[in-house]
């Protein structure tokens, strides 16, 4: 009668070894995610440390275009303190910080897309570890009926 009983041995063996796999591929899985999700993490600092940069360098040019238009209207004898050339100093200065504030703003979207799809990563390598837990549950408890089920039909219980 013990005879009878080993190809129910090894089926519950089979089944094991079944859920861990699935445990182990769920794990795989979910370290991929996480790894995913740090990587865009860095993407979001380095757009943010991008934009700031650009910022610094749209504000160094912006400067230097004040600085050739104040030397123009300088050396064309017109004082850029007063009229025209006055309107003319405070409009390049506004685009510039509209162009600054551009790239800033630029940056903060690439790092808040970024960061969402870092979220999505997480959730995702949450989900996988719960799918394997359920996938190799499931494994074990269908092998455990369909070998109750053997087991009954066999007279075993």
């Amino acid at each position: 009668m013990a005879a009878a009983a080993i190809p129910y041995i090894i089926a519950a063996a089979g089944s094991a070894v079944s859920a861990m796999g699935t445990m182990a591929a769920a794990r795989g899985q979910s370290q991929a995610y996480n790894a995913n999700a740090e990587q865009q993490r860095e993407i979001a600092q380095q757009a943010e440390q991008q934009s700031q940069l650009k910022a610094q360098l749209t504000e160094q040019d912006n400067a230097r275009r004040m600085g050739a238009a104040r030397a123009a209207f300088g050396a064309a004898g017109v004082d850029p303190n007063i009229g025209s050339p006055l309107a003319l100093m405070a409009d390049l200065a506004t685009q510039g910080e509209v162009r600054r504030q551009l790239d800033l703003y630029q940056g903060r979207v690439n790092a808040y897309s970024a960061d969402s799809q870092a979220g999505i990563y997480g959730a995702e390598a949450d989900a996988a570890l719960s799918a394997g837990a359920y996938g190799a549950g499931a494994t074990l408890l269908t092998s455990a009926s369909q070998g109750a089920e053997g087991a009954y039909k066999a007279g075993y219980l």
